[in-house]
């Protein structure tokens, strides 16, 4: 067990490791490890709910991340582990909870002392801190690759995918396909209709194009009324029956504006 005498400088010195990860993974695998190295755990299991919860209000839902990480003598059986004692460690930020640590104890050990668990606690706040900057960053950066109005992928973000797939493509003999397409007479509805019918249109268009595709494919928004669709692992003809499907889909949407229909 660590000196806890030493609480400033091992929990800087810990910090510094947290906050410097910017990937809510690597936050999780970081504090499963320190967990796991300073209190001598069997087993430590560290989950990120979906979404900050108030302390008292968790769902059981399934979390969004969990990192687990146990030594090998505990990985003997559900059952023995089943019968192990454990100790929650709350990943706490302000009020709110973001995820739970589970540490399972070894056969004989002592649970840990005041001193050891404010360790821990402190240690868990600074992950929730480091993991709630993660997550707003990864947050800002999905917004800055999509497009405000249909919420589809924007153009830049398309370019950087097509480099993506292309060198796939090169390197290990990949297939990939993309389909472009415009909206036909769409200047004739801004025309008679105004530019916020226009704007419905577009969004509507998006939110098809989204629900009917698979999540590994790239929706993009490439400027005005045309669209991109980047399919990685997807061969030519399957690319026309996907295509084909779109523009049946795509030419039963009716919205009315005014009373008239488009």
């Amino acid at each position: 067990m660590f000196d806890v005498q030493q609480f400033d400088e091992r929990l800087l010195q810990h910090t510094q490791a947290l906050i410097g990860k910017t990937n809510p993974d690597d936050i999780l695998a970081k504090l499963a490890s320190l967990l796991m190295e300073l209190g001598a755990f069997s087993r430590v299991d560290v989950v990120v709910f979906d979404r900050a919860y108030p302390e008292g209000d968790v769902p059981k839902s399934a979390p969004q991340r969990q990192m687990s990480l146990a030594r090998r003598a505990a990985q003997n059986g559900r059952a023995r582990r089943a019968k192990a004692a454990t100790q929650a460690l709350p990943l706490k930020l302000g009020d709110n909870m973001l995820g739970m640590a589970t540490l399972e104890l070894r056969p004989g050990q002592a649970r840990p002392s005041k001193a050891e668990w404010r360790f821990f606690q402190a240690l868990a706040g600074v992950a929730g801190i480091a993991l709630d900057q993660a997550q707003e960053r990864l947050r800002l950066e999905e917004l800055s690759m999509r497009d405000d109005l249909t919420g589809c992928y924007n153009r830049r973000y398309l370019f950087e995918s097509l480099e993506h797939e292309t060198a796939l493509a090169l390197r290990y003999d990949r297939r990939f396909s993309l389909l472009l397409l415009d909206l036909d007479n769409f200047k004739a509805i801004n025309d008679e209709f105004g530019h916020l019918a226009g704007d419905a249109v577009l969004q509507a268009v998006g939110g098809l194009l989204l629900e009917c595709l698979r999540g590994s494919d790239v929706v993009c928004r490439y400027g005005g009324d045309e669209f991109a669709i980047l399919l990685p692992e997807t061969a030519k003809p399957q690319a026309e029956l996907l295509a084909m499907r779109l523009h049946k889909a795509l030419s039963r949407l009716r919205l009315r504006f005014a009373r008239k229909r488009v």
